[in-house]
């Protein structure tokens, strides 16, 4: 698989523009949802994504909710990779149990990020 669309979920403006603009530049296209409820509405319709990248704190939907949507509800195995504050063991076990790609702790290098999206194609 070659990744080439991303969804990213962040509720943050600043990181969101950083982090979109970076990506971009090499190269991906990317849409920003500010929400889960957002990004449930993006991913059920007919545009396709490579890969997810979310918070996992969010309004409406956690990312770890987004997560278990797109493999339960929509049947998929598209790449996730969750950034998130919590580092719990608790949210990791039920991240990767959900069949989530990688998990990155905030703040983060974005080589980092980088590696993760490399790593998912």
């Amino acid at each position: 698989m070659n990744i080439k669309r991303i969804l990213f979920v962040e509720d943050d403006d600043t990181l969101a523009f950083i982090i979109s603009k970076k990506i971009e530049y090499l190269g991906y296209k990317i849409t920003i949802c500010k929400n889960g409820k957002d990004a449930i509405q993006n991913l059920s319709s007919p545009l396709q994504f490579d890969l997810v990248i979310s918070d996992n704190i969010l309004p409406y939907y956690s990312g770890i909710e987004i997560l278990k949507y797109i493999r339960q509800d929509l049947n998929s195995n598209i790449p996730f990779i969750l950034i998130s504050f919590d580092s719990s063991i608790y949210l990791k076990e039920t991240f990767y149990k959900s069949k989530g790609t990688s998990f990155i702790n905030k703040p983060f290098d974005f080589e980092l990020l980088l590696k993760a999206i490399q790593d998912s194609n």
